[in-house]
């Protein structure tokens, strides 16, 4: 943590996020895993309460709570293959 400065950490956290939802940013598998345990030890951090987020999949969005720190959901793989987005490589 930031010597205890929330408001600064959490907006790294928020542009952590959207750079790991940005499909054309090429990250390494080093770099992802570093943001991914960055992004969790911040919301390790936090004081309990509800957990709310949307997220998305195939063109469908859910909304989802939990009391938990981290959520976890699984994702079906469709169709048995992979995709990239038309920007990455």
């Amino acid at each position: 943590m930031l010597l205890n400065e929330r408001e600064k950490a959490f907006e790294i956290v928020k542009t952590i996020s959207e750079t790991l939802s940005n499909l054309t940013v090429g990250l390494s598998t080093q770099t992802t895993a570093w943001c991914l345990k960055s992004v969790g030890a911040f919301a390790a951090g936090q004081q309990d309460g509800e957990l709310k987020f949307t997220w998305s999949y195939d063109g469908k969005e859910t909304t989802a709570a939990t009391k938990l720190t981290l959520a976890q959901v699984d994702l079906q793989q469709r169709n048995g293959e992979t995709e990239l987005a038309e920007d990455c490589e």
